[in-house]
């Protein structure tokens, strides 16, 4: 698994928020670790974009 940081995330979810809202007749899943749902697990998205976790098993994005 790829460390993963604001710079990997926010352009995939920008990405696939712009696939969601073009074709109704596709759903993306987000796989993060829980930390991450944390942070972006409330924002706004299309109904057709889900997240899910998987426990923390890389070292916290926050210094």
């Amino acid at each position: 698994m790829p460390y993963l940081d604001h710079g990997h995330i926010n352009p995939m979810i920008n990405l696939y928020k712009i696939l969601a809202l073009n074709s109704n007749n596709i759903l993306i899943t987000f796989v993060v670790t829980e930390e991450w749902l944390g942070f972006i697990g409330s924002d706004p998205k299309p109904k057709n974009i889900c997240f899910a976790s998987i426990p923390n098993v890389i070292p916290s994005a926050l210094f």
